[in-house]
């Protein structure tokens, strides 16, 4: 009997992509609409759908929901290290596109196979998604916070490991998945008079993209100021955008520190 074949406690994410509902209605009158969608659920189906990967024991499965995606592994340290690797590569991907993501990541009993995922710990990151999120965030349930801190007291010195340094907590309570960490990484490295040179060519074009990032979190944060549901949920990304990308990059979002 396989691992997937049992019910039993898995780590599992549930992320949403906000604006998609938009997105559909506007299918009718702009061919660019229907472009932009393709390319979307391209980079979501294509690097998810059905997929089962047994990165060294992690038992990695992820599924596509329409707009959603649910992920799960194994409840062992690489694999909550693949989670966290795979949704901040997704998160990434889509703000290129203009999109973010709304999550959560809980430890719960779950069945996942190849052609379903059901379960309590799905109940559980819907409902964390739907209702304890509320901004573009990966919110982190509390027993996968107690198991980082375990990991980090007996796994601290391996980088490959998740850690608690990986989350962040928010003014209104919950720990988040800490997305930005790469960009920030990178954008040190660049600037760093002996690493930089040793920028590989996928680090210049990731370089480009978290500038194109820049941009379109601008763009989004201006568009949504006549939507004010919308827009707190935008300004709470760009402030968090702020908050992670020191000033002497040139990459802040503007009028998103203001006080209204």
């Amino acid at each position: 009997m396989s691992k997937t074949s049992k019910y039993s406690d898995r780590y599992c994410a549930f992320v949403d992509i906000l604006g998609f509902r938009q997105l559909i209605g506007q299918l009718d009158n702009d061919e660019t609409s229907f472009d932009a969608l393709r390319s979307l659920l391209t980079r979501i189906h294509g690097a998810h759908s059905g997929s089962a990967l047994d990165v060294d024991g992690t038992d990695f499965r992820a599924q596509s929901i329409s707009d959603a995606v649910a992920i799960s592994t194994s409840v062992s340290a690489r694999g909550l290290a693949e989670i966290f690797k795979s949704l901040i590569a997704l998160t990434l991907d889509l703000l290129v596109e203009g999109y973010f993501i709304r999550g959560a990541i809980v430890k719960a009993p779950l069945y996942h196979d190849d052609k379903m995922v059901v379960g309590q710990a799905l109940v559980r990151a819907f409902h964390y998604e739907s209702e304890i999120a509320k901004f573009p965030r990966i919110v982190v349930a509390r027993e996968v916070k107690t198991d980082l801190i375990g990991i980090g007291g007996k796994l601290a010195a391996k980088e490959q490991y998740p850690r608690i340094a990986n989350l962040r907590r928010s003014i209104d309570g919950p720990m988040y998945l800490d997305v930005l960490q790469p960009v920030l990484e990178l954008l040190k490295k660049s600037e760093h008079p002996y690493k930089a040179k040793d920028l590989t060519p996928a680090e210049i074009v990731d370089m480009r993209r978290f500038s194109l990032i820049k941009d379109k979190i601008q763009e989004r944060y201006e568009e949504a100021m006549d939507t004010p549901r919308h827009f707190e949920k935008v300004r709470w990304f760009a402030q968090y955008w702020n908050e992670t990308i020191p000033d002497r990059f040139n990459l802040r979002i503007r009028d998103a520190d203001q006080k209204f």
